[in-house]
C-alpha cells in the first residue's frame, strides 16, 4: 500500500511541476517584449497573479516529492516523476498553444519509459534466502 500511495504521489508531484512550469511560462509570453532578459521581466512577473500560482505549484511539490521518497525508494518514486513529461506536452499544447510533433511525443515517451525501465530493474527484489537458524 505505501509503494502505491508513493506512486501516486510521486505522480502529483511531477504533474505539480509540469503546472508549474506551463503557468510560469504563459505569463512570462504575455509580459512585452521590451522586459525580455532584463531584470524588471522578473519585477513584473512577482506581481502577477498567475506567475504566482506557478511559482506556489512548484513550491508544494517538494513536500510532496519528500513525502512519495519517504515512503517508498527514489527507484520506485522517480518513474512516476517521469510522467510529467507527458503533462507537460498535453499542457504545452492546450494552454500554450505549442506544435508537437512525433519528434517530440516520441523523445517524451521514451525517456519516460526509460525511466521506468530504470526504477523498474533496480527494484529490490524478495530476499529469497532463510533467517539464519540458530545452532
Amino acid at each position: 500500500m505505501r509503494v502505491f500511495v508513493a506512486i501516486l504521489l510521486g505522480g502529483l508531484t511531477s504533474t505539480m511541476y509540469a503546472l508549474a512550469t506551463t503557468l510560469q511560462a504563459l505569463e512570462a509570453r504575455r509580459t512585452p517584449g521590451a522586459t525580455a532578459l532584463r531584470a524588471s521581466l522578473i519585477e513584473t512577473l512577482v506581481r502577477r497573479k498567475l506567475w504566482l500560482l506557478g511559482t506556489a505549484c512548484g513550491l508544494l511539490a517538494w513536500p510532496i516529492q519528500a513525502v512519495a521518497l519517504s515512503l517508498a525508494s527514489v527507484a520506485i518514486v522517480q518513474p512516476a516523476l517521469g510522467l510529467g513529461l507527458i503533462v507537460l506536452l498535453v499542457l504545452g499544447v492546450r494552454m500554450l498553444h505549442e506544435r508537437v510533433g512525433p519528434r517530440e511525443i516520441i523523445g517524451a515517451v521514451s525517456i519516460t519509459v526509460a525511466i521506468a525501465a530504470l526504477g523498474w530493474s533496480s527494484a529490490p527484489k524478495a530476499s529469497r534466502s532463510r533467517a539464519p537458524t540458530s545452532s
